[in-house]
């Protein structure tokens, strides 16, 4: 249950791997503007960064000319592309005209991610738990054993899952990316 349900949505939803770190390679649109925010954090490290014209045309941006700010997943343009026309720096203008290739995650799961998965699998063990122990609204004449819509150890369950999401809210962003 853990590793086939638990793990597997933990991963989803704060966009990182549980088992290690994770090399992508992203595309990103240029807005004129010397950040660019990738679509994972943190980022461990920057393999290339390619700007494109056209399919014949390629940029290399030098690792050197741009600094990273890890934890966030930004890239900071910090020199002049000489290349480019107007000597701005910055990202330029265009749809899909950055190539990325970096490598982001944690190389071991972190602490308060390990808890959340914790959290959720007691939580789904007690659910089955009490399915199977007489859980649920079952009514019998001169007697009534009603848990409510979540069954049996319903309070412990909500809590259990309320830990785990606020666990889990410095991981997640709501950022909507380029």
């Amino acid at each position: 249950l853990r590793d086939e349900q638990i793990s597997p949505w933990v991963e989803e939803r704060i966009g990182l791997s549980l088992s290690g770190q994770t090399r992508i390679i992203e595309y990103h649109s240029g807005t004129g503007s010397s950040l660019l925010i990738l679509n994972h954090k943190p980022i461990v490290s920057m393999e290339s960064i390619n700007l494109i014209t056209n399919p014949s045309n390629w940029v290399y941006v030098s690792p050197t000319s741009v600094e990273l700010i890890k934890e966030e997943g930004i890239i900071k343009l910090r020199a002049v592309l000489e290349s480019w026309q107007s000597y701005v720096p910055a990202f330029p203008r265009g749809k899909d005209n950055i190539k990325v290739d970096y490598t982001y995650g944690f190389a071991t799961c972190p602490d308060d991610i390990a808890r959340v998965v914790k959290l959720l699998t007691a939580s789904f063990a007690l659910g089955f738990i009490g399915a199977r122990t007489g859980g649920g609204s079952v009514s019998v004449q001169g007697f009534n054993r009603g848990y409510g819509n979540r069954g049996k150890y319903s309070d412990i369950r909500i809590e259990f899952e309320r830990w785990a999401m606020s666990l889990m809210r410095k991981y997640i962003t709501t950022m909507a990316g380029s």
